[in-house]
């Protein structure tokens, strides 16, 4: 863009996934006569772990002035994301924003946004005073918000908004009041628009999303619980045309139309001879526990479920789902080296299976283990991204690729992928008993 319009002064790049709730004026103000601006992510304490593989600058907005720095810094970075761009951590990169993290002294000219309401997110909001006044510009700490970046929101039709997918972002009645509900709105009103021409519009929508006792849904009116597939729902009232709804505690499972793909994955082991081997699982975050009973169910002989996870308010979760069971443990940190140590000297506890949902941490999280116990990991099951290199081989050679499985239409090259140590081969390519009598 900016080398076919030369009356470009400021060139800024925004996310799709940011709203701007008021003027982008103190942003510019900031930037002056510098070259480059660029916002940190702002994690909240509890939010910290992600600093190490997210980075410190989050890339929802970036402004490059046309000048040698600001250029310099473009080509730079154009490089190195031709070089490699992927959605994982990996050698102090992830995708294209911890290649950020050196700019301030890397190149000139580099400005640091200060603005608190420049860059609000689920990743900080948690640590600041939001005001949410019907009909006014939505507030952090008193100060007009200027955009906030709706990460990992969903819209599975025009009139359901899932707010977020990772249920470890915290969520309050002045955050959805101030910011979702507006947002929604805005979308509701702008998709109507779309329909207006393009009736069949339905770009970015899919009934398939991931559901659990935590994740909020804003629906808009119209329909009834019932409806939505989810069964009995508690609403939590909001000050607007838009409810606030969750599946409620002690409810039937969910339908397959808001299951995880990970269940397929899963289910394709049942009755064959390589799940009697599973006896110890060890789970990276508080997410996949929302399957601990298919996980009881599908490995008969499974003892002891030991579950890593790092963030305070995921480990509140977990106890509606681990209370009074002995056989489940949660363990406040990652799957590190450490960790691992001080988990695998307790006793003689040792994972047969893996279970990751971040995509790309399974490599860490294998070559944490010691060899002798690496080589006793029958199954890995791990968050993935199909377009981050060539799943076939990404585990060789001790893991044969098995499967898979993307996360729904909307996401084909995301989803879950699963694993088998290729010395327990056998005993997955063996049909279930079922099949054999």
């Amino acid at each position: 863009i900016i080398n076919h319009h030369p009356e470009i002064d400021v060139l800024t790049y925004l996310d799709a996934d940011l709203f701007l709730f008021s003027s982008l004026d103190p942003v510019y103000a900031e930037l002056g006569s510098r070259s480059i601006l660029i916002h940190e992510h702002r994690y909240t304490p509890e939010l910290a772990y992600l600093l190490p593989e997210s980075g410190r600058f989050n890339v929802g907005l970036l402004c490059f002035r046309r000048d040698v720095a600001g250029m310099g810094a473009l080509a730079w970075w154009r490089e190195r994301c031709l070089e490699w761009c992927y959605q994982r951590t990996e050698d102090g990169k992830m995708g294209d924003q911890m290649y950020l993290d050196d700019w301030p002294t890397r190149f000139q000219g580099v400005v640091v946004l200060q603005n608190l309401g420049a860059g609000l997110a689920p990743w900080n909001f948690g640590q600041y005073r939001i005001g949410a006044e019907p009909g006014r510009t939505p507030t952090v700490n008193g100060g007009p918000i200027v955009f906030f970046h709706f990460h990992s929101l969903a819209v599975p039709r025009r009139d359901v908004v899932l707010v977020t997918r990772h249920t470890s972002y915290p969520v309050t009645p002045e955050i959805l009041n101030g910011c979702y509900v507006r947002y929604a709105e805005v979308l509701w009103t702008q998709g109507a628009a779309v329909k207006a021409v393009l009736p069949t519009f339905s770009f970015g929508m899919s009934e398939k999303i991931t559901l659990t006792p935590h994740h909020i849904l804003l629906v808009r009116q119209g329909p009834q619980p019932v409806e939505l597939g989810i069964g009995r729902c508690r609403d939590i009232p909001l000050s607007s045309g838009w409810d606030a709804r969750m599946l409620a505690h002690g409810d039937a499972a969910p339908p397959p139309a808001v299951t995880s793909p990970g269940h397929a994955l899963l289910a394709a082991l049942a009755g064959r001879p390589i799940t009697q081997r599973i006896e110890g699982l060890f789970v990276l975050g508080a997410e996949r526990m929302t399957e601990a009973a298919i996980f009881f169910r599908l490995f008969p002989r499974l003892q002891h479920l030991y579950v890593f996870e790092p963030r305070p308010a995921s480990r509140e979760r977990l106890k509606s789902f681990t209370s009074g069971d002995a056989r489940i443990r949660v363990f406040p940190h990652e799957m590190s080296n450490g960790a691992l140590s001080a988990v695998l000297g307790q006793g003689d506890v040792r994972p047969d299976m893996l279970m990751i949902e971040a995509p790309g941490a399974e490599l860490s999280m294998l070559a944490a283990l010691p060899p002798a116990v690496r080589r006793g990991v029958q199954i890995v099951h791990t968050a993935a991204s199909a377009a981050g290199g060539n799943l076939k081989t990404r585990l060789d050679p001790e893991f044969m690729f098995i499967a898979f499985r993307p996360a729904g239409p909307g996401t084909p090259s995301d989803g879950d992928a699963l694993y088998v140590n290729r010395d327990a081969i056998n005993l997955l390519a063996q049909p279930p008993e079922r099949e054999r009598a």
